[in-house]
């Protein structure tokens, strides 16, 4: 029997990358639309409902007269006021539920998750849908970083992991021992454009460091970086990007990696335990 899954889109370009590649894989699945969140052309391209994010059991009656036991959370979702959202009586429990355990976007997506799960429906991460979205442990790029820039991905890699513990992003940009910014409420994108005034202009360039949090869940939150990610470099002027292998998405890849070539902007994965392999590079 073919499983129907349920893909709760959010936008950016991820949702219209599973898409493809549950339709090429032949895969049963609806969209699962979120009013004024979601993109409405592509979720009315395909088999789909729609639900406002506080009604929770319209949501819950969707996936069930269905028989939908599994869901897929793709895309950005911005955290919406609380003002302006519209629940029911389930929507009313999870909103209580989510202050008395506040805490910062970890703490939200977990108890999303555990909602789902609660509710005997299983969290499927895009990743077990495509495999190959997930970085590898490479030099994605001809660009190689120079010696200058070593002591710094490590570093950095290192300093990133430790402030992940606290909740309060996945990106940093660092330069010659020191943290320029880290990511906060905004994205990734932000962060890089809000730090061009810090770095300073000599040599060695900063670096962006993505990495993944300490016990993250990856079927809600996995760490994203795509050409996009490239440009924002270039306006910033960093020497290069390094990510976590195994555990961040490289959107368009191929797109990703020429353009970083175009700007001479390096592109490195790494695995935590495994930091050294930088230094066999040179």
């Amino acid at each position: 029997m073919n499983e129907k899954y349920a893909f709760i889109i959010g936008k950016g370009d991820l949702p219209y990358r599973l898409i493809e590649v549950a339709l090429n894989n032949k895969l049963n699945f609806v969209i699962a639309g979120i009013k004024s969140y979601s993109p409405r052309l592509l979720v009315n391209k395909y088999d789909h409902f729609w639900f406002n994010m506080g009604c929770l059991n319209d949501l819950l009656n969707n996936l069930s007269s269905r028989g939908i036991k599994k869901v897929v959370l793709v895309g950005s979702i911005n955290r919406p006021s609380l003002l302006s959202l519209k629940v029911d009586d389930l929507g009313k429990e999870f909103v209580k539920k989510f202050f008395s355990q506040i805490g910062g976007d970890d703490s939200l997506l977990k108890i999303v998750y555990n909602f789902f799960i609660e509710q005997g429906i299983e969290c499927v991460p895009i990743q077990s849908i495509d495999p190959s979205i997930l970085a590898q442990e490479k030099l994605y790029t001809n660009v190689v970083p120079k010696e200058e820039n070593i002591e710094d991905i490590i570093k950095g890699f290192n300093t990133a992991k430790e402030l992940s513990k606290l909740d309060i992003g996945q990106s940093i940009i660092f330069q010659q021992n020191i943290v320029i910014s880290v990511e906060a409420v905004e994205n990734t994108k932000a962060m890089i454009l809000r730090s061009k005034k810090l770095i300073k202009k000599h040599n060695p360039k900063a670096i962006l460091v993505k990495t993944s949090k300490i016990n993250q869940n990856m079927f809600l939150d996995v760490p994203t970086i795509g050409d996009k990610t490239i440009l924002q470099a270039k306006k910033v002027n960093l020497a290069g990007i390094v990510i976590e292998a195994g555990k961040t998405i490289i959107l368009n890849q191929e797109k990703t990696v020429a353009l970083a070539n175009k700007y001479n902007i390096f592109l490195i994965a790494l695995k935590h335990n495994n930091l050294d392999m930088i230094k066999n590079l040179l």
